[in-house]
């Protein structure tokens, strides 16, 4: 019982250090990024469509309001950009 408290100290404590210290990290842009498709759901649902279903596709010019500053998606980081969608869905809740 101590081990395993003293793990869950030490996460809590490392996402502490990576939010506080070091400005976030992966798991905070994870999230800033899919807050963009998020807004999509209720903004543009035909637009929300195609960024969770369809392939990445940087000349569709509809998407850019959405995926603009996503660097995944302009470099067609697909496992990368696959992560951001499935948080997507986390977000709604």
């Amino acid at each position: 019982m101590y081990a395993m408290n003293a793990k869950f100290l030490g996460a809590i404590s490392l996402g502490l250090i990576y939010y506080f210290y070091y400005d976030g990290g992966d798991t905070t842009l994870y999230f800033q990024l899919a807050k963009y498709i998020t807004q999509s759901i209720f903004e543009n649902p035909t637009a929300t469509y195609k960024l969770l279903f369809s392939a990445i596709d940087t000349d569709d010019m509809s998407l850019h309001r959405y995926v603009g500053m996503n660097m995944f998606y302009m470099k067609r980081d697909s496992d990368t950009y696959f992560f951001i969608r499935f948080v997507t869905l986390f977000n709604l809740l």
